[in-house]
């Protein structure tokens, strides 16, 4: 009877232990992800943003860069949590399960100019545009994984201001 106590006890111990390693991969997995597509994201935003010549602002979620005549869309769409790119007439979502996302724009002389309250208006002095983005994942088994990502400032090269 002791021998079969002391052996559930065990047996208890070893079973939470895997629980507890099954659910630690699989959050480490959805932060492996996240951070894939948060540098996947940002490698194709920056890329536009150093060769873009114009930037024009629709609202606070959608700018358009102009780059050799060419207008690519970045687009926040908060109902489906997603973060688009149109080029050519093709829609490419590349970033999911957004939570909270925002841009911020700033000026050559480093101030920052409100896309919020002025976006249409502040195209023209755009000089560095920066994105923030919570990213969350859920699996069954776990609580919500989630992320902030800022980027860096990426400055449009291209892009002549005064």
């Amino acid at each position: 009877m002791v021998s079969m106590t002391i052996a559930s006890f065990v047996l208890l111990g070893v079973f939470s232990t895997f629980l507890f390693i099954g659910r630690t991969s699989v959050r480490l997995s959805q932060y492996s992800e996240m951070e894939s597509q948060a540098r996947a994201t940002f490698e194709a935003f920056g890329l536009d943003c150093r060769t873009a010549t114009n930037a024009a602002w629709s609202n606070a979620n959608t700018l358009t860069l102009t780059n050799t005549g060419i207008s690519i869309v970045y687009r926040y769409d908060a109902t489906a949590g997603t973060f688009s790119r149109t080029a050519s007439g093709t829609t490419r979502t590349i970033a999911r399960n957004i939570s909270s996302f925002s841009f911020k724009a700033f000026d050559i002389n480093l101030n920052e100019l409100n896309v919020a309250s002025s976006a249409t208006t502040i195209g023209p002095a755009t000089k560095m545009i920066q994105v923030t983005m919570d990213l969350s994942r859920q699996a069954t088994t776990t609580t919500a994984a989630t992320q902030r990502v800022v980027s860096a400032r990426f400055v449009l090269r291209n892009k002549k201001v005064s």
